[in-house]
Formats: structure tokens, C-alpha cells, sequence
């Protein structure tokens, strides 16, 4: 197939690398991006309850609680 448009293994490799290497990193940039986001919501619930541990019942407190699951293990418990 490509030996009538003349080009090498090399050459396939290279353009393949080319139109292939924008398109990964752009993926691994937004991957990179979530790991980050999803730590940070984890940490402002983790400081959220530190901060509040003196008034358990503060709307703050009581709403980070709500969030552990969510956040942590991606999904609601049901009773």
C-alpha cells in the first residue's frame, strides 16, 4: 500500500508520531487535569471537617460528612 506513494517504515512512523502526538498529549493533559481536581475536592472536604470538628452540627460540617461517599467512593449509599 505505501510503497506506491514512495514512503519508508520510517517516514510512516514519523508522520503517524506527527498527527498522533497533539492528540495524546492533549488526553494526558485532561487526565492530568481530573486526578488534580478530584484531589483538591478531597482535600477542601478533609479540611472542611477539620475546621469544623468543634461544631458538628455547623451546615458546613454536616455537609462534607454528606460528601464522603460521593467523593471518595464515587457513588451514594443507600439505606
Amino acid at each position: 500500500m505505501f510503497e506506491s506513494i514512495n514512503m519508508d517504515n520510517k517516514d510512516i512512523i514519523m508522520t503517524a508520531a506527527v498527527v498522533l502526538g497533539p492528540i495524546l498529549a492533549v488526553q494526558a493533559q485532561k487526565l492530568v487535569e481530573s486526578l488534580s481536581e478530584k484531589r483538591e475536592r478531597r482535600m477542601r472536604i478533609f479540611r472542611t471537617l477539620m475546621s469544623t470538628r468543634a461544631e458538628r452540627l455547623h451546615k458546613e460540617h454536616v455537609q462534607s460528612l454528606n460528601m464522603i461517599d460521593i467523593e471518595f467512593y464515587g457513588r451514594v449509599l443507600q439505606s
